[in-house]
């Protein structure tokens, strides 16, 4: 049995994209945008569609306005978002081996640990 066209389920809506991208980055495309507009003294929102020109938006730009060094050079680098490297497999695998050696030896000269609270 199927399900009507208007009846999706939550990972459906939420994988579906409001805009298409072209395959190219030069040509426009369609999105479905808010507009405000005034009625009887309100002012209210409204979905339109509207066609963005990547060539027009991006239009005085160079691949350098985006080099870290002028993002950083311009004081705009206080809103970049924080980004951490996590240690692959190998490095973690490293780095347990280099503790496993510690603790061994650790026991090997039979030395107190230095946080225990003895009688």
């Amino acid at each position: 049995m199927y399900a009507s066209p208007r009846v999706r389920g939550h990972f459906e809506r939420v994988s579906m994209t409001n805009c298409h991208y072209p395959k190219n980055l030069h040509e426009p495309y369609e999105v479905t945008a808010s507009e405000q507009y005034v009625e009887n003294g309100r002012v209210l929102k409204r979905a339109v569609e509207k066609i963005v020109d990547p060539v027009e938006l991006n239009a005085g730009m160079k691949v350098s306005d985006f080099y870290l060094e002028n993002i950083i050079a311009v004081g705009a680098d206080g809103s970049l978002r924080v980004v951490k490297l996590s240690a692959g497999n190998f490095d973690v695998a490293d780095n347990l081996d280099a503790q496993i050696g510690a603790i061994d030896a650790s026991m090997q000269a039979n030395v107190e640990p230095q946080n225990y609270e003895g009688e």
